[in-house]
């Protein structure tokens, strides 16, 4: 494979890449690191990923001209809902503290099987409580998930 530098191998990404949205690719961003990884963490992304401008592709090696920043917006959730699906956990409703109040923050039901959907369910009935726990579970949309939750608590 012919080396290429920076410019022409940055050129040849857009066609490869189309229109896939889980791929993004920046203008050339200019500024001190610091300046850079600052506009990054205000826009919210997830970190920067910078290359020496004047190094060499090398294929299936690792390299010092990469650089990778990560920064980290983490959150901890907790549990505060189920939704039911007969004998199994059909979601989970969670969400996070904010001024001692439990916000909601998601549905998540992605990447449950059918038998840890039974297993959730048998480890958290016994944690039910009698009231919704959120103090801003949605009910507007087309989603009746809210209502249901409303109904199981």
């Amino acid at each position: 494979m012919p080396e290429l530098r920076v410019a022409p191998r940055r050129a040849l990404l857009p066609p490869l890449i189309g229109s896939k949205p889980v791929i993004r690719i920046s203008a050339e961003l200019p500024g001190s690191a610091s300046k850079v990884i600052d506009a990054v963490r205000s826009l919210g992304l997830e970190g920067v990923i910078a290359k020496r401008r004047g190094s060499v592709y090398q294929p299936e090696e690792r390299s010092s001209d990469w650089l990778r920043k990560k920064l980290a917006n983490q959150q901890e959730f907790v549990i505060g809902g189920r939704r039911l699906d007969g004998a199994s956990i059909d979601a989970l409703l969670v969400g996070y503290y904010q001024a001692e109040e439990l916000k909601f923050a998601a549905k998540v039901g992605a990447g449950f099987t059918p038998h840890i959907r039974r297993q959730v369910r048998l480890k958290l009935d016994p944690l039910r409580i009698a009231a919704c726990p959120f103090a801003d579970l949605p009910t507007m949309g087309p989603s009746r998930w809210a209502e249901q939750m409303r109904e199981m608590v």
